[in-house]
């Protein structure tokens, strides 16, 4: 009978072996992988289109957007390919770096789990393939694309709806909260890019959903860049995009509440003054935007 015993303490190291090394486990694979609400989940895949519309031609292009896009959004979601798409404008500029160009329209679009980017395109590229040359919203009078790319959400960083009935059912939604959007260009070395995203992942991110959960924003979308399908010329470079919604009557983020939310959740990182301190020296910030989403263009 001792040989069975033996036999039997073997194949249960070997499941615990194997539990341990899976994905979805808690070992040490799960704290590296992407974050959507948790550590293990895939990432959440995103298409950012970055434009520019002139004053003159702004009420035909959204109603362009609503005649045209708008149904071919909802298609896409009826066949599997979109999850949301939501469209945000600039209010106003909170910061620029000099020579930036004007822009003041960004079409975030969420693919649907397990959807490549280039079958996305390709879907594109079909509807668009059957129209008038010249007929597409981007191709009006006034308008011009400054930049199309991929992004996935960052680990730990990812909290992109509040929580459901947080503040009431009178409480601002993800439609009447303005955002600040930020274009952020880390120093592009892997050590740099690294550490971005360990700060992102082990302490703001953590940090600020702690702030959503404390109702002082409303969500909070980190978003880092995989490929750039088209830039154009004079656009600075950037590979982070956050978004973030914050209640008018509590403003952005009050400094202290940050400070206390990430010394929580990390005692010895030094709380704002030294976390972002060191960001400031592998980071900076082409653009920073003031924005509102628009409701009536929004896929859900």
């Amino acid at each position: 009978m001792e040989w069975k015993w033996q036999v039997l303490l073997v194949l249960t190291c070997a499941l615990f072996a194997i539990a341990g090394s899976s994905p979805n486990g808690s070992g040490s694979n799960s704290r590296r992988g992407w974050g959507g609400t948790a550590d293990n989940e895939r990432p959440a895949v995103y298409i950012a289109r970055v434009l520019s519309v002139s004053a003159a031609g702004r009420d035909a292009f959204v109603s362009c957007l609503r005649r045209k896009e708008f149904p071919a959004w909802q298609k896409l979601k009826r066949g599997g390919l979109l999850t949301d798409q939501s469209v945000f404008e600039t209010s106003s500029v909170r910061l620029t770096a000099p020579g930036v160009p004007a822009w003041n329209v960004l079409l975030l679009s969420h693919l649907a789990p397990a959807v490549a980017p280039d079958a996305f395109f390709n879907a594109e590229e079909k509807r668009v393939g059957k129209r008038s040359p010249g007929t597409r919203c981007e191709d009006a009078p006034g308008v011009e694309t400054r930049r199309i790319e991929v992004l996935h959400s960052t680990p730990n960083s990812y909290h992109p709806r509040p929580a459901a009935g947080a503040r009431g059912p009178d409480a601002p939604t993800e439609f009447t909260v303005p955002y600040i959007v930020e274009y952020i260009a880390v120093r592009e070395t892997p050590e740099a890019l690294n550490e971005y995203r360990e700060t992102m992942q082990m302490n703001i991110g953590p940090a600020v959903g702690q702030l959503i959960r404390d109702n002082l924003l409303l969500n909070l979308i980190a978003l880092e860049t995989v490929s750039v399908k088209y830039a154009q010329p004079g656009v600075p470079k950037w590979n982070q995009i956050h978004l973030r919604g914050y209640f008018p009557d509590k403003g952005p983020v009050p400094p202290s509440a940050l400070d206390g939310a990430l010394r929580r959740v990390n005692p010895q990182g030094g709380g704002a003054a030294g976390i972002f301190g060191r960001l400031d020296s592998i980071r900076t910030k082409p653009r920073e935007d003031l924005a509102r989403q628009l409701s009536g263009l929004a896929v859900r």
